[in-house]
């Protein structure tokens, strides 16, 4: 495909196992860049920060390179917060002294 700002668009078609993908790939000024299916098993995995946690959503990421070689990626995540255990303390028994002064009250 050839758009009309002097881009590439490039579509890739291919099975592997069985199981068929594709991956876009847009060429434009030294920039490469596009969608590609993420691997299974980024998906299953899931990121902590504190009291959070990062699920990646969906099976696409979007990828680009630089003409210096950086390179940056970006996903999709659903935030959802991390279960807290409950801890339940109970108060310290009265102290005679305590109960002394409110029997007499």
């Amino acid at each position: 495909m050839y758009p009309d700002d002097n881009s590439v668009i490039r579509v890739d078609h291919f099975a592997v196992g069985g199981q068929q993908f594709s991956k876009s790939i847009v060429i434009k000024d030294n920039l490469r860049f596009g969608l590609r299916n993420r691997a299974s098993t980024k998906q299953a995995a899931h990121t902590e920060y504190g009291l959070v946690r990062q699920i990646p959503v969906g099976d696409t990421e979007f990828y680009m390179h630089f003409e210096n070689g950086t390179k940056m990626g970006l996903e999709q995540v659903k935030m959802q917060r991390n279960p807290q255990m409950e801890v339940e303390v109970p108060p310290p028994a009265p102290t005679p002294e305590e109960i002394a002064f409110k029997l007499e009250q």
